[in-house]
């Protein structure tokens, strides 16, 4: 099972743009990786052409996890939680 993991926390993604959003799309394993978080919420879609997959957000002092569930191949995966500015939360997708 392939897992792949984003800090999505304000300051700790990979790419910031301007607004009240930050986001990051990666090109990972094939497939397209879309991870942020706003002012309310933070997020973790993937979509894969050719595989089932999923992706999740873990809240990492909590351990609360919203989990997509597995999709399959062309749709899209999608995972969101209410942002914890004060915690850690993180973006996963998988292979399932």
């Amino acid at each position: 099972m392939k897992l792949a993991k984003a800090a999505i926390t304000a300051g700790l993604i990979a790419v910031a743009s301007a607004g009240t959003a930050n986001a990051a799309i990666m090109y990972v394993d094939g497939g397209k990786w879309y991870v942020g978080y706003s002012t309310s919420s933070v997020w973790s879609n993937y979509w894969h052409p050719d595989v089932n997959h999923g992706s999740s957000v873990v809240n990492t002092e909590t351990g609360f996890k919203i989990w997509s569930g597995c999709v399959a191949p062309g749709d899209t995966s999608y995972a969101s939680q209410v942002q914890d500015p004060e915690v850690l939360q993180e973006g996963y997708y998988k292979f399932c």
